[in-house]
């Protein structure tokens, strides 16, 4: 939304020197270095001042106001009675001098900037001779000017043409603002078209300027040209009145048929006259209807009283209108019941009456009762503050009456107490004159009043910790697992000598001393050999390929050497130069594994590489080990995942065709590098409570000030990637902390990435020198997207108990279970925020969350698009891609396709 421009202060400008030493228009020299810029000033603001620095005499506000064009009459407290009788309300109607006005702080009184932050349109006309009446722009024209008063095409004075007027228009006049300047061809004072936006969220205030005549008097110097730019609308602003006792919440605001679109003469002087100068009576035209929707954010019409009417993120939304006669407008407000029984009316509707006049702001208070004395106090809330920061944006009290005859008084106010919400007990507490514990100051509890807002400040404590230290504390402090001389089993989950589940993945939560047995992937499985995670039962499937006719199916999976698997043991299958040595391939965290620690032991289907993991290095991160023969070769590898032992709880998930999936509750490799964040999760809120020192009948009026600090985190962090079909861990970081990673162009065999399980193999296709439908799920032929049964396989990379989900898996996440860019389709809970929380079921009771994650490029295998969410599914898309998910904050596709020699994350389903 545009908010009205308070211009305050001024900004003396130094000329700006041109380039060009020929600018030449109408056959005219200029001269160089002479150039037009303008010094911006407000005329609200020297009424502000005025109101600050003189006595508040009854002569002293005449003559002010008859500056403005106003008079006392315009300031009158006006009584406007709900149409149709019969209901106890009314609306207040207040008037200042103004658009949003705000007081100048002391501080800064005298020199203040212009809040003028965008270009502005200007307009330049001159002659040889004085008093020259203006006839087209022919210096310049709709020209784009810098708020500092610079044009941005610069132009010089010449001396043979040494008077001026200039004429200014804010915003700049663009068919976007609807703002429409005379035409160029157009003789006489110029003028602007104007038409309000019907949506309150998007209009625009107007303001004007005139230099009226300048001479260029000392060649070479260029003449001092004064903007006082004047606000051409009125602002129309609603609020809550005291004590109205309805059980009833705002949802809108409407005024109804006030005319939209007007022209406006430009002044001719500095001082803002000039002949004809302001609104066309007879241009207004196209009454319409303007609304300020609240039905996302309703307000109480029994709490919060003297507060102005605010949308979500405690925007305060003012009508900018054309200054018009008010026959025939009315305000119509729509409430809606809190509770059964409530009287009020579901619609008041208050014809209006005088005139709105430029330059001023009228609120319309909704009433129960008034007084002689109108008392008007309202408070404007800031901004909710990130918890990062410590000081709130501003908020704002104006406190004022109004006598019966227009003359206004400022009313002192003070913080009288404040009030904290518990979020146990979903209410507010009273906490007397205490501030909250997580206030360290409030900037100004208590002023003199007026009919310009005072603002102030609230510092916060700044309650953030190192949630990442706390994280892996867990981990240090977790009972040790096996010892020197017994080190604890990782495919066993007691840790004893049987070896029961093994995998390619093992997560570890705990310092201590480990092995896992030499098995290929899942080739184990309770206790027994599990020679369907290597031999595929599926049939010979031929598919043409690069223009060969192949069978996709990898019936017997192969081992380093390109050799069919045989035996579940690597010691065994290659008994002849078994594994008798570790190493460490990569980590992304230092020390994770003590590497003077790795080993081979025993023979035969009772080898195992051991290890130790100490208590000072253990962190969340990620480690690739690798077991070689006596020729340095490797023979397999495995990922080694250092997380919180909850990392593998499930969170079940219901797809479109009403399958269910339990994926695990983090991202397979999910690490940690930096988590700072809010010791809070909800948003912190607390009441300012102020209150006037003096009041009809002796109740002064009271309002309150909200103040929300929100939760918040800042998360950095690794994960492990994939490439399609292959076991092996890479990592989202080329950030290696032990070992090395490398990135290497071409096609592979499959026993070549078994050798080298910390390289990334990149190509426009398959990594791969045969392309293969099953090597992430045994016997499947299929491509495309189904829930058919996934096998895990030996090149899975899931943990034990986990497996890659099946191509269908993440159909629920949309609406209809197919890519899509509505918004409307997706089925999250709350916006996008480094990711989403998608709804885990039709009922909506429950979500999980996907992080974006990025992904490794086929092309060069460098880190791409960080900020969308990928994740790979088991089965091909076609031969040269496969399924996935991928998403970001515009476009959700649960039914995608990436090349397969991509590396994306996974998040494992659970299952065998």
């Amino acid at each position: 939304m545009f908010h009205s421009i308070a211009i305050v202060g001024t900004i003396t400008l130094s000329m700006f020197s041109c380039s060009d030493e020929n600018i030449v228009e109408n056959q005219e020299i200029g001269d160089k270095g002479v150039t037009v810029s303008f010094k911006v000033t407000s005329s609200q603001e020297e009424m502000l001042r005025q109101q600050q620095s003189m006595s508040a005499t009854r002569a002293v506000i005449s003559n002010r106001l008859q500056e403005q064009g106003l008079t006392l009459e315009d300031l009158k407290t006006r009584k406007l009675e709900v149409q149709g009788g019969g209901i106890d309300a009314c609306l207040i109607e207040t008037t200042v001098e103004g658009i949003n006005p705000v007081q100048p702080t002391i501080g800064t009184r005298a020199n203040i900037k212009t809040s003028i932050d965008a270009n502005f349109s200007s307009l330049g006309y001159r002659s040889d001779v004085s008093g020259f009446t203006p006839d087209t722009p022919d210096w310049f024209y709709n020209a784009p000017t810098q708020p500092n008063g610079t044009l941005v095409t610069p132009r010089p004075w010449a001396w043979i043409k040494p008077f001026a007027r200039f004429y200014a228009v804010y915003p700049e006049a663009k068919t976007e603002n609807k703002i429409t300047l005379s035409p160029a061809t157009y003789s006489g004072t110029p003028y602007v078209e104007f038409e309000v936006e019907k949506d309150v969220k998007k209009q625009k205030d107007l303001m004007t300027a005139c230099s009226g005549e300048v001479k260029y008097e000392t060649r070479g110097v260029a003449p001092e040209t004064n903007l006082k730019f004047r606000h051409a609308l009125t602002a129309v602003k609603f609020a809550v009145g005291q004590n109205l006792s309805w059980n009833k919440r705002i949802k809108k605001v409407e005024i109804k048929n006030a005319y939209s679109k007007g022209k406006f003469i430009l002044p001719s002087e500095l001082n803002g006259t000039g002949l004809n100068a302001g609104w066309e009576t007879s241009s207004l035209s196209t009454r319409q209807d303007f609304t300020l929707d609240l039905s996302s954010s309703p307000i109480n019409t029994n709490s919060n009283p003297n507060t102005v009417l605010t949308g979500n993120g405690n925007d305060n939304y003012t009508f900018y209108m054309i200054p018009q006669q008010l026959a025939g407008v009315t305000v119509v407000i729509t409430l809606e019941s809190t509770h059964a029984g409530s009287t009020a009316p579901n619609t008041i509707s208050v014809p209006l009456q005088g005139s709105w006049k430029p330059g001023t702001t009228k609120t319309y208070k909704l009433s129960q009762n008034t007084s002689d004395w109108t008392y008007v106090l309202t408070t404007s809330n800031p901004a909710a503050t990130a918890y990062d920061q410590i000081i709130t944006s501003a908020y704002g009290i104006t406190s004022y009456r109004t006598a019966p005859d227009g003359i206004q008084e400022a009313v002192k106010w003070k913080v009288v107490g404040y009030e904290e919400y518990d979020e146990t007990t979903s209410s507010w507490v009273d906490l007397g004159t205490t501030k909250p514990a997580w206030f360290t100051n409030v900037s100004i509890e208590n002023g003199d009043g007026g009919t310009a807002a005072q603002t102030g400040t609230v510092t916060l404590k700044k309650d953030v910790s190192d949630r990442l230290a706390a994280y892996n504390k867990v981990l240090k402090e977790n009972t040790p697992k096996g010892s020197s001389g017994n080190y604890y089993n990782l495919s066993n989950p007691n840790g004893g000598a049987v070896i029961e589940n093994t995998a390619n993945s093992y997560l570890i939560s705990a310092p201590g001393h480990y092995r896992i047995p030499l098995v290929y992937g899942n080739a184990i499985r309770n206790g027994n050999n599990n020679t369907s995670a290597y031999i595929s039962a599926a049939p010979a499937t031929m598919e043409l390929i690069n223009g060969v006719n192949q069978d996709v199916i990898l019936h017997t999976f192969l081992d380093h050497n390109n050799q069919p698997i045989t035996s579940p043991y690597i010691n065994v299958q290659n008994s002849a130069n078994p594994a008798t040595q570790a190493s460490i391939v990569w980590t992304d965290r230092s020390n994770l594994i003590k590497s003077s620690s790795l080993s081979v032991i025993g023979s035969g289907a009772n080898s195992f590489v051991q290890f130790e993991v100490t208590k000072d290095d253990i962190c969340n991160g990620n480690a690739v080990i690798a077991v070689k023969n006596s020729s340095n070769v490797v023979m397999w590898s495995w990922h080694l995942w250092f997380d919180q032992n909850d990392a593998l709880n499930t969170i079940t998930c219901t797809n479109k065709q009403g399958k269910q999936y339990a994926f695990s509750k983090n991202i397979l490799g999910a690490a940690i590098l930096r988590w700072k964040g809010s010791n809070y999760n909800k948003p912190r809120q607390a009441r300012i409570k102020i209150k006037q020192e003096i009041g009809n009948g002796g109740s002064p009026k009271e309002s309150v000030i909200n103040i929300t600090q929100n939760p918040g985190n800042i998360k950095k962090m690794n994960i492990t990637l994939y490439q399609f079909g292959r076991k092996d861990a890479l990592p989202s970081t080329d950030e290696i902390k032990d070992g090395n990673f490398v990135k290497v162009s071409g096609i592979q065999s499959i026993g070549t990435t078994i050798q080298n399980p910390g390289t990334m193999y990149y190509t426009s296709t398959d990594h791969y020198n045969s392309t293969y439908y099953n090597t992430w799920s045994a016997n499947n032929t299929e491509i495309g997207y189904n829930d058919n049964v996934v096998v895990k396989t030996i090149y899975d990379p899931s943990p034990a108990g986990f497996k890659i989900p099946a191509s269908n898996a993440f159909t629920g996440l949309t609406k209809y279970g197919t890519n899509t860019l509505m918004q409307a389709e997706f089925n999250v809970d709350g916006a996008f925020d480094n990711g989403y929380n998608f709804w885990t079921n039709s009922s909506k009771n429950a979500s999980i969350f996907f992080p974006i994650t990025g992904f490794r490029f086929n092309v060069n295998g460098s880190m791409n698009s960080i900020d969308y969410g990928y994740y790979w599914l088991a089965i091909p898309a076609n031969p040269y891609t496969g399924t996935n998910l991928v998403f970001t904050w515009s476009f959700v596709g649960p039914v995608n396709g990436t090349i397969r020699s991509c590396a994306l994350p996974v998040r494992p389903v659970a299952g065998n």
